[in-house]
Order: structure tokens, then C-alpha cells, then sequence
């Protein structure tokens, strides 16, 4: 940069000087001389003159721009150099930073994927249902036994394969809800574990809705990979109550609280 920096003054230099000399010339020609021992008509000192002010000006235009750039490349590049530092001094390189993108992308396709799936099964769940109803209505029993299986089905994956007692003792006891009131772990009529608080069960006026366990799972895999650096993909119920002291369930969203 300091190279550039001079070879820009020797050019602004020369811009100068090409300008006083224009404005010799021009005067020069106004009073109707020449350069002394030098014969040529006195019009060809305006034109001269004209010429070099018009190309000291280019040239000082030129110089003010190249130094505008070197301005600007110089305040990037100590911008990147702060943020690098930081990231060595924080324990992160770059490939850190890509890899938690490509995470972060996976986590966003895996849960679009998964929202698809239960849609699908729903639909398919609900449609057989329909057709059955007007035809086993004289017998109530055989609704029943045939919508056990299809509720049932699920509840394993979407628990994570994880007890109801398991979940209860992970969640009760450090959780709690924005509105105030205790959050337990429930289990729906389908078999599957939502985290609820007390208030909103109870229809008490509290407008928290009930969170599946696998939901919390999901943003407590985000919330530990974003505050550690190791990554881990799969939710593990061990080190979830190794690492929590607390938890928060506000508008959809748990605020984990590090041990």
C-alpha cells in the first residue's frame, strides 16, 4: 500500500504542474507570446495550454478515486483482520463456521421432511376413518378397535423412544412457563408426550399451547451445538439433564439456562 500511496502523490505532482503550466500557456497566449528562441503561431499556446489543463484534471480525478479505493480496501481488510482475530480467540475457525451452516441447512430440510410426513399421515389416518363411520355405526366397537392402531403407531418415533417417567423426570422438576405457572410433561390420547403448563391444562386463561417432546428435543440439539463446540445430531435424555439447570417454555419456544 505504501508503494501506491506514492506513486499516487508523484501523479498528483505532475497534475499540478501540468495545471501551471496550462494557465501559462493561456496567458501567454492573451498577450500574444511565445517561448522565448521558439518560433510557432501564439493559437497554438491556447490549444496546448487548454490540452494540459484538461489532462491535469483528468489525472487529478484519477488520483482522487485510486485514493478512495486504497481507503476502502484498507478499512476492509482491517475489518476481516478484527473478525479473524475474534474468531481465533473465541476457538473458531471458518470451516467451524461452514460446518454449523450445512448443519443448520440439514436441520431445516429434516424438519421440513418430517412437518410433510406427519401431514401425509394424517390425511391417510383420517380418510379410512371417514369411509368406515356410516358403515359401523350400529356396532360403536369397531371404530375403536380400528383407530388403536393407527394413534398408537407413531407415538414411539415421536417420542423419541423415550419413557413418559423419563421424560417427567427430565422436564417437571426444572421447568417452567412463561405465564407463571409449573410445566408438567402429558400424554395425549394418541400416546404422544407434550410439555404443558399446569395453567393451560387446566383451562385457567394461561395461552401457552402444549410443545411435543420432540420439538423440545429439537431445540435443545440447536441450543447446545450453538453454545459448545462439539456437535450432536441425536437427542440423548442424559445429557439433557446433565446440562440444563433450567428451562422456560414461552410462546412455542423453551430458553435453556446452562447448568
Amino acid at each position: 500500500m505504501e508503494g501506491k500511496t506514492g506513486i499516487n502523490i508523484v501523479l498528483t505532482i505532475l497534475a499540478v504542474l501540468l495545471f501551471v503550466l496550462g494557465i501559462v500557456l493561456c496567458v501567454l497566449c492573451a498577450v500574444g507570446l511565445t517561448f522565448p528562441g521558439i518560433e510557432y503561431p501564439v493559437e497554438n499556446n491556447l490549444w496546448i495550454g487548454l490540452a494540459a489543463i484538461g489532462l491535469s484534471l483528468l489525472m487529478l480525478i484519477g488520483c482522487n478515486i485510486a485514493t478512495n479505493v486504497r481507503i476502502a480496501a484498507d478499512n476492509s481488510y482491517d475489518i476481516l483482520r478484527h473478525v479473524e482475530l475474534l474468531c481465533k480467540k473465541e476457538g473458531i475457525s471458518m470451516a467451524d463456521l461452514a460446518r454449523k451452516d450445512a448443519e443448520k441447512a440439514v436441520k431445516k430440510a429434516a424438519l421440513v421432511d418430517k412437518a410433510k410426513a406427519k401431514a401425509e399421515a394424517a390425511t391417510v389416518a383420517e380418510t379410512p376413518a371417514k369411509i368406515e363411520e356410516p358403515a359401523e355405526a350400529p356396532a360403536p366397537a369397531a371404530p375403536v378397535a380400528a383407530a388403536a392402531p393407527v394413534a398408537e403407531a407413531p407415538a414411539t418415533d415421536e417420542n423419541l423412544g423415550i419413557s413418559y417417567e423419563a421424560w417427567k423426570e427430565a422436564v417437571d422438576s426444572k421447568t417452567k412457563c412463561a405465564c407463571g405457572e409449573a410445566v408438567r410433561v402429558r400424554k395425549t390420547k394418541s400416546g404422544l408426550f407434550v410439555v404443558a403448563c399446569e395453567g393451560a391444562v387446566a383451562k385457567k386463561g394461561c395461552g401457552e399451547k402444549p410443545l411435543p417432546v420432540a420439538l423440545l428435543a429439537e431445540q435443545f440439539l440447536t441450543w447446545y451445538n450453538e453454545a459448545y463446540s462439539d456437535s450432536v445430531a441425536t437427542f440423548d435424555i442424559a445429557l439433557y439433564n446433565a446440562m440444563v439447570a433450567e428451562a422456560t417454555l414461552s410462546a412455542g419456544t423453551v430458553r435453556f439456562t446452562a447448568k
